[in-house]
């Protein structure tokens, strides 16, 4: 007999359902109060000034790197081995994506394929924790950076996550 592990399960509860059952019940279904409410927890949470929710994860993707203000044609180096949203929200800002190949074990870049790929055209680094699986210390913000290269964005992969950052400019 063959184990089959789901990528995900969802766990809903029976309150879950009863949040969204009360939010169907309104005449707001996307920019209401709820997501006031939303928006304002995630700043009390984690501390920040500001939050901004999104219908997807692609919409969180573009804001981040529009948050950044790349000028077109910018390098972005990111894994081989990711999700299509974020290869086409690199492609849609008109910015030049550079793959670096991962460790078949990880799944990750990692901080000397990273290092390697970094040239003087190099504006962005993506790190992306594939299924989870925390990219190797050093892929991100520890590799030394030329003076054009100052962005890092640490991404994980597994949806419905809480994602933080603060974006060097």
């Amino acid at each position: 007999m063959k184990m089959r592990i789901p990528l995900a399960k969802p766990e809903i509860a029976d309150s879950d359902r009863e949040a969204v059952l009360e939010v169907l019940r309104t005449p707001h279904l996307s920019s209401g109060p709820k997501v006031q409410e939303f928006e304002q927890a995630i700043c009390d949470y984690t501390g920040s000034k500001y939050a901004v929710a999104v219908n997807s994860g692609t919409s969180a993707l573009h804001v981040a790197v529009l948050a950044l203000g790349l000028e077109p044609g910018a390098e972005v180096i990111l894994p081989s081995f990711t999700f299509s949203a974020l290869l086409n929200v690199i492609l849609q800002e008109g910015l030049q994506p550079k793959f670096v190949d991962i460790d078949p074990e990880t799944h990750n870049a990692t901080p000397d394929l990273i290092a390697a790929a970094i040239t003087e055209d190099t504006q962005l680094v993506i790190a992306v924790h594939t299924f989870g699986i925390p990219a190797q210390p050093g892929a991100g913000r520890d590799i030394e950076l030329g003076a054009p290269c100052r962005n890092w964005l640490q991404l994980p992969t597994v949806r419905h996550q809480l994602c933080t950052g603060n974006f060097a400019a």
